[in-house]
């Protein structure tokens, strides 16, 4: 992805979260303290939100950064790790690499 696309990637997923969660605008607006007409541009991909505002955005839709940028952590889909270690607790660090 480029920087355009991150852009318009978030302009999506901010109209989309705030829709999913029953949002208006000025709701939105209101909980992060800017204007109606800010979220209306990030919606509309004339402006980003301030870099400041991205953990909070983040919260109240109980995403993470990536995901508001359309990036998808993925972590648990390659393991099937189940906490059992193959080796004796002896209190060493021991390092696993999982590909």
């Amino acid at each position: 992805m480029n920087g355009n696309d991150y852009i318009k990637a978030l302009s999506e997923n901010i109209y989309a979260l705030r829709k999913k969660m029953g949002l208006t605008q000025d709701s939105l607006a209101e909980k992060l303290g800017v204007t109606f007409q800010a979220v209306s541009k990030w919606e509309n991909g004339q402006s980003s939100p301030d870099m400041v505002l991205l953990p909070q955005i983040a919260d109240i839709f109980e995403v993470n950064i990536d995901e508001l940028f359309g990036r998808k952590i993925i972590l648990e889909s390659h393991t099937n790790f189940s906490g059992d270690l193959p080796w004796k607790d002896d209190e060493t660090l021991h390092g696993v690499v999982f590909k």
